[in-house]
């Protein structure tokens, strides 16, 4: 049995995608989530982890291709797949890169697609809609395997808030990811910017990206 979560910010298409889920054989639909950071507050709560993550990519507040590169930092075994609106190379290329197994048009979402994708992946192979097979797809590489952070001393804490920071959510919503305080997440900043030498969470994004702690759409900005 296939354990599956739904992510998407347009309750509509959110509702349609899990009512597939809910008639296929084999798969059980954990729960569903409007963003990011609504669907890592379930799953800090969830008893069992899905199998895979259904990630709308084009969301507010924490977006497709930061909650793939989370999952794909702290919950390896999770498989991500992208879906979207959106037949663009960059959003193809920032998923992939970022850690999704697949990536497939919404309006293609049927069960015997899903299940074309949930065989691709049990495979070990990565699953591409027919549309978008002809993008040329090149790895960036992965300078979280290379410790490249490690330079200026960073803890895996300090990491995370950088990781969290880089996406919309507030820094009480970091607290509350991170299961500390308002002042501990205040502490983190601080220590950041001095380490650094930067001067503002902007500047820290920046940081974040140039040194592969964090990921995010390039493509940002679309009309749904």
């Amino acid at each position: 049995m296939k354990t599956i979560v739904v992510i998407d910010d347009h309750k509509l298409i959110r509702e349609a995608v899990c009512h597939i889920f809910d008639i296929m054989p084999d798969t059980k639909l954990l729960f569903s989530a409007s963003n990011g950071f609504d669907f890592i507050c379930k799953l800090n709560l969830s008893k069992i982890q899905p199998s895979y993550v259904f990630s709308d990519i084009v969301m507010p507040i924490m977006d497709g291709i930061a909650t793939i590169s989370y999952l794909k930092r702290h919950h390896p075994t999770i498989r991500s797949i992208a879906m979207s609106n959106f037949c663009n190379s960059q959003l193809v290329i920032d998923s992939i890169n970022a850690g999704a197994q697949g990536y497939i048009l919404k309006e293609n979402l049927k069960q015997k697609r899903i299940n074309e994708i949930l065989n691709c992946c049990d495979r070990g192979e990565i699953y591409f809609d027919e549309i978008i097979k002809e993008i040329k797809i090149t790895p960036q590489f992965d300078y979280r395997n290379a410790n490249s952070f490690l330079d200026i001393n960073l803890s895996e804490k300090e990491a995370l808030f950088l990781e969290l920071a880089a996406t919309g959510i507030t820094y009480a919503q970091i607290a509350a990811v991170m299961n500390v305080s308002a002042i501990t997440v205040y502490n983190y900043q601080k220590s950041l910017k001095e380490k650094t030498g930067v001067g503002s969470r902007q500047e820290l994004i920046i940081f974040a990206i140039q040194k592969g702690i964090a990921s995010i759409a390039r493509v940002k900005y679309f009309s749904k």
